[in-house]
């Protein structure tokens, strides 16, 4: 690890000079602490959610802010998975609901395109 560490910064200092090299490496680590920074405060917002049983609170820890844009059970999410035992809704339950949902999108999506051809 080290001698390869150590192969890195030679191969820098070949093409730049040692400040540059010293700079661009304290701007990469200010870059991280902003990124850290940022993955802290989300992390502590979703602690703060996770005793909740309110929807409104809860589909904050969802990837698009609801229960109806997420995947499938047939893929692993720990997120959806606790809101939705939070809400008590059981796997089963939820393909039914993305099923009607899919059902629903169609049928206005069909009655869409009959309006258009009137």
């Amino acid at each position: 690890m080290e001698e390869k560490l150590f192969k890195e910064v030679i191969f820098h200092m070949e093409n730049m000079n040692l400040e540059e090299y010293l700079r661009k490496q304290l701007e990469g680590i200010k870059k991280d602490r902003m990124m850290l920074d940022k993955i802290e405060q989300d992390i502590s917002e979703k602690l703060r959610i996770v005793n909740s049983t309110d929807y409104d609170e809860l589909k904050k820890l969802l990837c698009y802010g609801s229960i109806a844009y997420c995947c499938g059970t047939e893929k692993k999410c720990p997120f959806r998975d606790y809101v939705l035992m939070k809400l008590g809704i059981t796997h089963r339950e939820y393909e039914k609901l993305k099923k009607r949902w899919d059902i629903e999108f169609k049928a206005f999506i069909r009655q869409k395109e009959s309006a258009e051809t009137v």
